[in-house]
């Protein structure tokens, strides 16, 4: 699997990176509480839209939406992609036509 953020160059690969990535997430954020608020899919993309209240272990409190588009084969997430706007995932999926 891969997954990359938009707005930095971070790519993680396998399940390494997968565990990297979630360790990176939680060095900031002591809870994580996530609601998909809308799914749209393609042949092989899901785009999961998001609402995200994150309380950092500093005591900040925040609430985020943001958009990624999951990669599918064979059942099997193999790519994912964390957007700030929903149009971006949706281009980046190929599904904003």
């Amino acid at each position: 699997m891969s997954a990359a953020r938009r707005d930095t160059q971070e790519r993680y690969t396998g399940k390494q990176g997968l565990a990297d990535v979630n360790a990176a997430f939680r060095e900031v954020w002591k809870k994580i509480d996530a609601q998909i608020v809308e799914l749209i899919e393609g042949d092989d993309v899901v785009v999961a839209m998001m609402r995200m209240r994150l309380l950092s272990h500093e005591g900040v409190d925040l609430e985020v939406e943001e958009d990624w588009p999951y990669w599918l084969r064979d059942g099997t997430v193999v790519r994912v992609e964390q957007h700030a706007t929903k149009p971006s995932a949706l281009e980046a999926a190929g599904l904003s036509g």
